[in-house]
């Protein structure tokens, strides 16, 4: 009866009506009480119902059911269903709220771990750096390698570098010839060009970093030929002017390559610094070092300092020491003399023929006017009176021993013989 009396009031809007039968409610509740108590009915009347109000009510309240049956989509029937289908959802989630509350915290964490397993999943990264090493590196990592390939002589291979797959993050290429791209190049190229191509591969590879960190190459010119020697030790030289780098090799002509090319430079300027060390070993033990190369392999202009240094550390043997270790000494000063005398003939010629060298260059032949009849003379005579000291001092029966003054007189010979040519040369 309560929710009869409210719904009169609230939802019919007839809070007289609902006061009236609310009255009537509780006079005919007591009605009933007094009845069962005391078996009888009680004096005063029964209560009046306002059953003309109610019916008017119900017509009203059945017109309306009619008109919202009649129209089961209208507007106001969904929007009832609504409110009443929100109203049970209510109610069913209030009995749920906690656990509903702990299920969304829960789908919260999964939702945040996932995505971060999604930022930190390593096919991610590879995606994002396979689209960048697309855009930002491979046709930059590709021009330069056809540069490279052009500076080391091999433009006449059809080669070029291919991005295949990455890994980890990082993009990988391949090198494929042009015209058979399904072939491995190492089937089809020379050992000599194989290598060459592989260090194209590194120096383009090294354009795309921006650092300037030194370099080192082992014996790097394994298996080519003279063309493609001149070619790496003119790229190494060029690369020296930007890094240092290191190379260790056996090959005499490859130093003799290498140190020209950092010497003349590209065109005659930008030259490079290079410094020669000789790495031996004595005996069993490896790696001691000395700040210069192998005499063999070192400049008339070199030698002659080298011999000259010796005769000043040396010359107290003869002052003091015995006379059969300065004898030793002696004939090995004026071997050397004789040594040095050739590798000054052969830096003299060496604008047209070098050492090691089977072309010749005869952009370097007017250098040659400047070498007389004297000069000749001057070389001759030196290199006769080596011999005598060294042949008096080996084959006399008391043999008179070379001096130092002599020596020395010798190395000053062929020092101003050296340098007098060298300028002489230079002004042509």
């Amino acid at each position: 009866m309560h929710e009869a009396v409210l719904y009169i009031r609230d939802d019919l809007g007839q809070a007289a009506l609902a006061t009236w039968v609310r009255d009537f409610y509780i006079r005919a509740k007591w009605r009933l009480r007094h009845i069962l108590r005391l078996r009888a009915a009680p004096v005063t009347p029964p209560p009046n119902l306002p059953e003309a109000e109610l019916r008017a009510q119900s017509a009203e309240l059945a017109i309306r059911a009619a008109a919202l049956l009649a129209d089961d989509e209208s507007e106001e029937q969904k929007a009832l269903k609504n409110e009443l289908q929100e109203l049970k959802d209510r109610q069913w989630l209030a009995g749920i709220k906690e656990d509903v509350v702990a299920e969304i915290c829960r789908k919260k964490e999964i939702f945040d771990r996932q995505t971060a397993l999604r930022d930190t999943r390593q096919n991610e990264i590879t995606k994002k750096s396979s689209a960048l090493s697309e855009t930002l590196v491979t046709d930059r990592l590709r021009g330069r390698f056809a540069q490279e390939i052009d500076h080391l002589n091999l433009a006449g291979l059809a080669i070029e570098l291919r991005r295949t797959r990455t890994q980890h993050g990082v993009p990988l290429f391949r090198v494929c010839l042009i015209h058979r791209p399904e072939t491995k190049a190492g089937q089809i190229l020379s050992e000599g060009e194989h290598r060459c191509v592989a260090l194209a591969a590194f120096l383009a590879e090294l354009s795309t970093t921006d650092s300037h960190s030194g370099i080192v190459f082992d014996d790097p010119i394994s298996s080519l030929d003279h063309l493609h020697r001149e070619a790496v030790a003119r790229r190494l030289a060029d690369e020296g002017r930007h890094r240092q780098v290191i190379v260790f090799t056996h090959d005499l002509p490859f130093l003799f390559l290498l140190e020209r090319a950092c010497r003349e430079g590209r065109d005659g300027q930008n030259r490079t610094e290079v410094a020669l060390r000789h790495i031996l070993k004595r005996a069993d033990n490896p790696g001691f070092c000395e700040n210069n190369s192998p005499m063999k392999a070192q400049t008339a202009t070199r030698r002659v300092q080298s011999l000259q240094a010796h005769l000043d550390n040396t010359r107290i043997q003869y002052d003091h020491g015995p006379e059969d270790i300065w004898l030793i000494t002696a004939k090995g000063l004026l071997g050397h003399i004789r040594d040095a005398w050739e590798s000054a003939v052969e830096g003299a010629v060496a604008p047209v023929l070098r050492t090691f060298q089977s072309k010749v260059d005869t952009k370097g032949f007017s250098k040659l006017s400047v070498i007389e009849l004297q000069d000749a003379e001057a070389m001759r005579a030196s290199y006769g009176r080596c011999s005598v000291l060294l042949h008096n001092a080996s084959d006399a029966l008391n043999p008179a021993i070379p001096t130092p003054d002599q020596i020395g007189a010798e190395i000053d010979a062929l020092r101003v013989w050296i340098d007098n040519l060298r300028v002489r040369q230079e002004q042509v």
